[in-house]
């Protein structure tokens, strides 16, 4: 087999976490997934790659052309940059604070798997998925919920217990929400990052891999109850800014 390349969806995590340690990984985000790529495996990563993307799984043929397991013709072409080091790909820039008469310089921070098992506390899922869920619910399900909507329909839920959705669980700490098994280096201590990054209370900052850090301010989290997630979804199929 010679160089590699699995197709991912963009909020499946866990292959990242797998091939974190594989050297010369590379990583490219497109709109609607996520590619790696590799050289020529050794026996270990071999074994290793069918079992994380069987149906994304390529093989990378002279020019670039990508062939899966099992077919004779190619099915495309490997996508062209800007690819980066997977490492890098997990790297997070975060702004400075705003301190008076002081001046911090930008700090980066690797997202790397985590060795701690952290109860997950937040899920990011669909707001239709969100809505039916609401729908059908008891209120006592619900309350111990907040929620927050982007226009794109992607909803952050933050409490416990989270409700049985399909989603990307995270656990947040002092503002900061990572994906579960995931934790950031160097490992900072949660509520010292939140102070020297200035995370207003009750916002959350969302840490994906390869995506920029996405805020979530306090007053657009809603306390969940039947008749907030209603008017967000008829807010939302009319196309009002949420």
């Amino acid at each position: 087999m010679s160089a590699w390349a699995l197709q991912l969806r963009p909020d499946d995590l866990e292959p990242l976490a797998v091939l974190w340690r594989i050297p010369g990984v590379e990583a490219l985000r497109q709109t609607d997934c996520v590619w790696l790529r590799g050289s020529e495996p050794d026996d270990a990563t071999r074994r290793l790659l069918p079992t994380i993307a069987n149906d994304g799984r390529f093989e990378i043929l002279k020019g670039g052309a990508l062939l899966k397991p099992g077919h004779h013709v190619p099915s495309g072409i490997a996508p062209t940059g800007p690819w980066q080091p997977l490492r890098k790909f997990l790297s997070i820039i975060l702004p400075p604070a705003n301190l008076p008469a002081r001046t911090l310089p930008t700090v980066e921070i690797e997202l790397v798997p985590s060795s701690i098992a952290s109860e997950p506390n937040s899920l990011l899922t669909d707001l239709a998925v969100w809505h039916e869920y609401a729908r059908q619910a008891p209120q006592i399900r619900l309350k111990h919920c907040q929620f927050a909507v982007c226009r794109d329909g992607r909803t952050l839920i933050s409490g416990t217990p989270l409700p049985p959705l399909p989603g990307t669980r995270g656990v947040a700490r002092a503002g900061l929400v990572v994906p579960s098994g995931w934790t950031w280096s160097p490992g900072v201590e949660a509520e010292i990052l939140a102070q020297a990054w200035g995370i207003p209370k009750g916002a959350m900052w969302l840490l994906w891999p390869g995506q920029p850090v996405e805020r979530v301010q306090a007053e657009q989290l809603v306390a969940a109850n039947h008749s907030a997630v209603q008017l967000t979804w008829k807010a939302f199929q009319h196309g009002r800014t949420l």
